[in-house]
């Protein structure tokens, strides 16, 4: 059972998985009647699939007697060698992505965002996760500076 899963499929299957929603999400900026079927498929559906396989991956790392030491840059490294242990890091990265994406994209569409402006938040969480949040909020804090914001 354990190597039904191999964290090649896994890696190939997750990346096939998210290229669509992503693609999804972003026409659901433009195309206002699609956004709650998006809105579930890519805040809760895909990243509650990708953290279930996820778990699973983690699980049998454990059981190939991998390590978890998070407290040195030694540490992580040790535990990327685990092609188990790298394949759930990168779901892991897969799966907030898309979450903190689609949050982003609520939350700028309640506020009144420019959809190209959450386009390019977006393509930003996708590409550079961290950095799609950080222009988020920018935006957020300019909007308030200026009285733009709603909430």
């Amino acid at each position: 059972m354990l190597n039904l899963l191999t964290p090649e499929i896994a890696f190939h299957w997750a990346n096939l998985i998210v290229l669509p929603a992503w693609i999804g999400l972003a026409i659901s900026l433009f195309v206002p009647k699609f956004r709650p079927w998006i809105y579930r498929l890519t805040g809760l559906i895909i990243p509650l699939m990708l953290g279930s396989v996820y778990g699973w991956l983690i699980f049998v790392a454990f059981q190939n007697g991998t390590l978890f030491d998070f407290s040195s840059l030694k540490g992580v490294q040790s535990l990327m060698q685990n092609p188990y242990a790298l394949v759930a890091g990168w779901l892991h990265y897969l799966a907030f992505d898309l979450f903190i994406g689609t949050e982003l994209c609520k939350r700028g569409h309640e506020s009144g965002f420019s959809p190209w402006l959450l386009l390019l938040v977006i393509v930003l969480c996708f590409i550079f996760g961290p950095l799609g949040l950080v222009l988020y909020g920018l935006m957020r804090g300019i909007y308030h500076l200026t009285g733009g914001a709603k909430s």
